[in-house]
């Protein structure tokens, strides 16, 4: 074992000195040039190994990229929100043309079970209709539906 450590430390005769000196020489020489083969090959791209990225590449590709995408879905929100603000004209419509249906028939029903579900009909349409419009339905009454009778 100290065979092995006196290698590394030179002795007093000079022959023994400059093999030492050449020794680490050399492996200093061969350590900076693998150190400089692996940075060259890291930024120049080796067809053995990868290229190294370095963060202002990838971001500018990557925004380059993503742009597309940004510009696809804003016209996306758009086509939604239209979509979204027709559906939500659509049901009030379909709710108010229920509620004058439902209030005609409880103007003509004479069961006051049947007027009693009829009216629970009307409130459930009226809270859809307020749901997609945000303000509530106007109820007409039996007489601006065009029935001179009240509701019994």
């Amino acid at each position: 074992m100290f065979d092995l450590i006196d290698r590394f430390f030179p002795e007093d005769d000079p022959r023994s000195v400059k093999r030492w000196r050449r020794s680490v020489g050399a492996v200093s020489i061969v350590t900076f040039v693998g150190i400089g083969l692996l940075i060259f090959a890291a930024t120049t791209g080796v067809p053995i190994g990868g290229r190294l990225a370095w963060a202002g590449d990838v971001d500018k590709k990557v925004s380059e990229a993503v742009k597309p995408l940004e510009q696809r879905m804003s016209k996306v929100e758009t086509a939604v929100t239209e979509t979204t603000s027709t559906t939500k004209i659509l049901l009030a419509k379909l709710a108010s043309d229920q509620i004058d249906q439902l209030i005609r028939r409880r103007c003509r029903a004479s069961d006051p079970d049947e007027i009693s579900y009829l009216s629970k009909e009307i409130r459930r349409y009226q809270d859809d209709y307020e749901a997609s419009r945000g303000k509530p339905y106007p109820t007409p009454t039996c007489e601006e539906v065009g029935f001179r009778e009240k509701v019994r």
